[in-house]
This record gives structure tokens, C-alpha cells and sequence, in this order.
């Protein structure tokens, strides 16, 4: 009998990520990452990033960025465009899962940094996701109709049939997103809150002063004006040509300026900044707005954008998206304040550890998840009224004329997050020790005895490819039906003994072949000749732990075309399934 044990010291965790990704700069998929990377002891994790063949470049990249020591932990590998098309897919076909079968034959767990990956309802092995948050269930009324969230709430209701454990960052999201909308229990969902970080740790860059910071983003700046405009991804080719060679010489260390370090999307607030601005210029403050969103002015379905142009702030807010770490970690260490624009972030947002740690104090929009984690006496100096943009422009002006004092504060506060980067990773890893070891959500747990098809734990037991059952057990629906169940270990059974049949008319002759886990353990063949249209089939060797049998038809019949009126395509009948125990030759319990 195969021994339960891991054979590898690192626990191997499947990630499986989607979209096309050119560049590692700029997204918080990297940025996650490193810290999850940079949280764990070298050689603890060992993570498998499976993604599109056009993402591999830029996840070998921002790899070869990690520390030497942390680099062999990661593999990279480019799934087939069939597999990766299909990452959210509901309906997956045997090709694609097959695929997912024996490439997690080289992990331990499925680790997902998104709910809705639908394809992992054909995987063996425990699967966790971050379930982030659901936004829409914030503002439903804010995103437009062309964002169709339908086929993504569907998707994740479909990977909820085989999630463990979902992974949250605030008890609000648990409570009101992940249970509320989406009826997981509450035992299912880990609150595994945002751990404070130094961004020059993570970055690599601490930068002694201002100028040293700005002299970065000048050379960043200067380089970058070398490459075509067409090619370049930082900012659209209206405002290189207006702001290209005034921002190679750009005083960044001198000039005040708002940094909003987030994405333009709906509900990320981002006007409010803008008519903040607004507010500013009429009292003559030279302050400048830097966001790190992606935009283009002549881009008309644009909000943002165009929100800029009929401001006639064109010349005010700069854009410098896409950035390196440690150029981002210099415009934050230059910035005179940071301003968190949205009222909903999942959990504490990453932005207010970044600019702190760059010396750079900060202002949050008022939320449920911002209180969450932020004292009553602390809330005063971080918060503000998300719906005021005379307010937000009246605190960026007094934070940056008490700049040392706000930041001092801010700084004292946020030594009061307790966790590290260490601690969530640790915890991390003590809930995928805790899924390797446990049966996967729904699977029927084996410790010896008999299941019968007739039993109404039959629905635990067979997984996929049966037609509903009968009376006597039920019949294969695919070229490959499946068991699945958790031979536990210390107790597991030996061996299993499968009651196959074929219809029992003149001419039925089915052929097949069984394996377990994948590898083979016996060929099939059942004709009607002599009546004999049943057979017993035992299989020695169980392993321990996760165990699935597939019952493979070489061809499936139709009793109709034998004159039955049963018009099913089908395979293999399966009756009754015995687990032995005792040893081989040991008797049946």
C-alpha cells in the first residue's frame, strides 16, 4: 500500500492565473505575489504558475527580479491555448481535464488568486482561492450594462463545489460578500487580513533622499523616451507629445504633487480627486495630481479621461502607469501625500503600507473595511468624506503644511497592525498542510466497509460521467466515469471491489480498462455470452489519501439500436463498490 507522505520537503501549489500579461510593472498580480514569494522561507513553497503562452515572458521577468535564493521556488510554465482559453470555462471537456489531471500530479494543492476558475472542478487534488471580494454587490448600480458579471457569479458558484477553503482579507467580505451573496458557510472562509510591509524591502529601493528618488524617475523617464512612442505602454502617445520632454527635466523632488496609486475603474472613485483639483486651483495651490492608471484623452468611452479633458486639467495630472518597483517606490518617496481614492477595498489597502514605508503620509476614503481595521482614534488622521471633493482638497492641503506631524502620527498608528509578511505566509502554509490532509469538499471519506450503489451516499462517491442512478446501481454516461473518495490514512482499505456490468441483450460486448490516480490497474472486457454479462473486479494496492478510479468504454452502445427503446448512450453498469481491509487476503468488512 502507498504510504501518505509528501516525498517533496516544499509543498507544491498549483496557481493557475488568466488574461494575457506583456509587462511584469504595474499590475497587482506581481505585487502579490512578491509578497507571497518574499513572505515564505526559501524552499517551503514551491509555486507552479500555470498561464498563457503569451503571459510567459513577463512572469519569467518579474521572477528573475526575486532574490536568487527565492527564484528556484518559482516555475513557470505556458499551458496549451485550449487549456488556458478555458480557465473560467463552466463546461470543460475531457482533453481539458485530462489536462488538469496529470499536470497535478506535481502539486499538492490548488492555490487560485481569483474564485470563479471553473476549470478546477476537474482536479483531484484541495483547491483554495482568494475570494478578494464581490464589488458589485457595493455599487450595483455604478458599473455599466456592458460589464456582464453573469458568466463570472456563475463561474464562481460553479469552483464552489470544489473549493476547501476561501480565503478573505476583512470579516466584511466574508460576511457580506462570500456568505451573504454567495451562501458558503462560514466555516469555508479564512479572514487572513493584509500584513504590514516595507516597500523598500520589497522594491529593493530606500532611496537616502528626494532628489536621489527624483533622479530616478528622471533616468526611467529619459530612457523610456528612447523607444517609439507607438511601442511605449506608460502613457498615450496626446500626452507624451504635450508632457514628453517637460517630464525628462521634471522637478519631481520640488513641485507638490497627489499621488492616487490605483486603477481608473468605476467604483475606484478617482473623480473625486479631480474635482479636488478643481477646488485647489481656485485657491491658487500648485499642487499636481500623478496617477499610475492608464489613460487616454482621446479615448471618448473613457470616464476618467474625459473627465480630465472638460476639467481642462490636462496640464495638472500626469500619468505614469506601468511602472518598475522601484520607480513607483520613487514617485511614492517623492510624492508630498498619497490619496486612496476608493471607499471599498476587500481589505486594508495595500497603498497605505507602500507610501508609509516610503516616507509618504496618506489619505484613505471613509469605508466599512477602512474602519474595520483602523481604531476610532486612529480614523482622523487617515480618513476622509469619499463624497466631498472640498473636503479631500482641504486635507491634501493641510497634510502637506503638516507633513512631518501627519506622517509621525500615521506612522504611530500603523505600527499597530500586528501581522508580518512571515506570519500570512506561515498561516498560509498551515492550511494547505491542513487541505493535503483532509478530504476535498464532497468527497466521500473510506475507512472500510461496503458502499452500495443503492445507498443514498452513492452521490459522494461517483463523481463525474454517470447517468442518474436506479434501483440497482447506475450506468456509465462517458468514455470515462469516475469514483472519487478519501482512503483515510491509518485506516485506509487495500483494495476495491467494483460490481460491472454491460446490458444484458444479445451482442453486448463492452471493452475498457480501469485506472487509479491516472496509472493503470486492469483491463475490462464484459460480452452477454452464456448470460455471463456481469463481472467482479478487484483491485489491489489502494493508495492512502485522495483516490480516483476511472472506469474508461472504449466505445459506448445504445440498448436502442438493439431493438430496446432505452435511446442512452452508456458504458460500463456499476453496482455495487466494497472497500477491503486487512491486508491483502485479509476479508471484507
Amino acid at each position: 500500500m502507498a504510504v501518505f507522505t509528501r516525498e517533496h520537503k516544499a509543498i507544491r501549489v498549483g496557481m493557475l492565473i488568466s488574461g494575457e500579461h506583456r509587462s511584469p510593472f504595474g499590475e497587482g498580480i506581481f505585487q502579490y505575489l512578491t509578497l507571497l514569494v518574499k513572505g515564505a522561507s526559501p524552499g517551503a513553497l514551491q509555486f507552479n504558475l500555470v498561464l498563457s503562452q503569451n503571459s510567459v515572458e513577463a512572469f519569467e521577468v518579474w521572477r528573475d527580479h526575486l532574490p536568487p535564493e527565492l527564484q528556484a521556488d518559482v516555475v513557470v510554465i505556458g499551458a496549451p491555448d485550449r487549456v488556458s482559453r478555458n480557465f473560467h470555462s463552466i463546461e470543460i471537456d475531457l482533453e481539458v481535464g485530462d489536462w488538469i489531471r496529470a499536470f497535478e500530479k506535481g502539486v499538492d494543492v490548488w492555490f487560485t488568486l481569483q474564485p470563479h476558475y471553473a476549470i478546477l472542478t476537474a482536479a483531484n487534488k484541495p483547491v483554495a482561492t482568494i475570494f478578494a471580494d464581490w464589488v458589485f454587490s457595493e455599487y450595483f448600480t455604478m458599473f455599466p450594462p456592458e460589464i456582464n458579471i453573469e458568466p463570472q457569479y456563475e463561474a464562481t458558484k460553479k469552483m464552489a463545489s470544489v473549493v476547501s477553503r476561501f480565503i478573505c482579507f476583512s470579516e466584511h467580505v466574508k460576511k457580506n460578500h462570500i456568505c451573504k451573496v454567495f451562501g458558503i458557510s462560514e466555516e469555508r472562509v479564512v479572514v487572513l487580513p493584509h500584513a504590514r510591509f516595507d516597500y523598500a524591502d520589497v522594491t529593493g529601493c530606500s532611496f537616502t533622499s528626494k532628489k536621489a528618488a527624483a533622479d530616478r524617475i528622471r533616468d526611467y523617464l529619459a530612457d523610456e523616451a528612447l523607444t517609439p512612442i507607438e511601442d511605449r505602454p506608460n502613457r498615450d502617445i496626446w500626452q507624451r507629445r504635450l508632457l514628453g520632454n517637460i517630464l525628462k527635466g521634471f522637478p519631481f523632488e520640488e513641485v507638490d504633487y497627489a499621488l492616487v496609486s490605483t486603477r481608473a475603474r468605476p467604483h475606484k472613485n478617482t473623480g473625486i480627486v479631480l474635482r479636488a483639483a478643481l477646488e485647489m486651483r481656485r485657491t491658487y495651490a500648485n499642487t499636481k495630481i500623478i496617477v499610475t492608471a492608464p489613460i487616454s484623452w482621446t479615448a471618448p468611452q473613457d470616464a476618467f479621461s474625459k473627465e480630465i479633458t472638460d476639467s481642462g486639467l490636462q496640464w495638472d495630472v500626469i500619468a505614469l502607469a506601468q511602472l518598475p518597483s522601484e520607480v513607483h517606490a520613487a514617485v511614492y518617496r517623492c510624492a508630498a501625500v498619497t490619496v486612496h481614492p476608493s471607499p471599498f477595498e476587500g481589505g486594508f489597502p495595500f497603498t497605505a503600507f507602500e507610501s508609509l514605508s516610503m516616507g509618504t503620509p496618506i489619505l484613505i476614503a471613509d469605508g466599512a473595511v477602512a474602519r474595520e481595521f483602523l481604531p476610532i482614534e486612529d480614523r482622523e488622521h487617515f480618513l476622509f468624506n469619499p463624497t466631498s471633493p472640498s473636503q479631500l482638497a482641504a486635507r491634501i492641503g493641510e497634510t502637506i503644511r503638516d507633513r512631518d506631524k501627519v506622517l509621525s502620527r500615521q506612522l504611530q498608528a500603523i505600527e499597530k497592525f500586528p501581522r508580518s509578511l512571515r506570519q500570512n505566509t506561515n498561516e498560509l502554509i498551515a492550511l494547505f498542510e491542513q487541505l493535503i490532509m483532509a478530504p476535498p469538499l464532497g468527497v466521500a471519506r473510506v475507512d472500510a466497509g461496503e458502499i452500495s450503489f443503492n445507498s443514498e451516499d452513492q452521490s459522494d462517491l461517483t463523481a463525474e460521467g454517470w447517468w442518474p442512478k436506479e434501483d440497482w446501481g447506475r450506468w456509465s454516461s462517458s468514455g470515462r466515469s469516475t469514483l472519487r473518495f478519501w482512503n483515510a490514512p491509518g485506516s485506509a482499505a487495500h483494495a476495491i471491489e467494483l460490481h460491472l456490468s454491460v446490458p444484458p441483450y444479445e451482442g453486448a460486448e463492452f471493452m475498457g480498462w480501469i485506472t487509479i490516480n491516472d496509472d493503470p490497474a486492469s483491463r475490462i472486457t464484459i460480452s452477454d455470452s452464456g448470460n455471463k454479462h456481469s463481472l467482479m473486479v478487484t483491485i489491489n494496492g489502494l493508495p492512502e489519501g485522495l483516490v480516483t478510479v476511472a472506469i474508461n468504454t472504449r466505445k459506448l452502445s445504445r440498448p436502442s439500436d438493439m431493438g430496446s427503446a432505452d435511446g442512452r448512450a452508456m458504458g460500463f453498469g456499476l453496482g455495487q463498490v466494497r472497500f477491503l481491509t486487512g491486508g491483502p487476503g485479509g476479508g471484507a468488512h
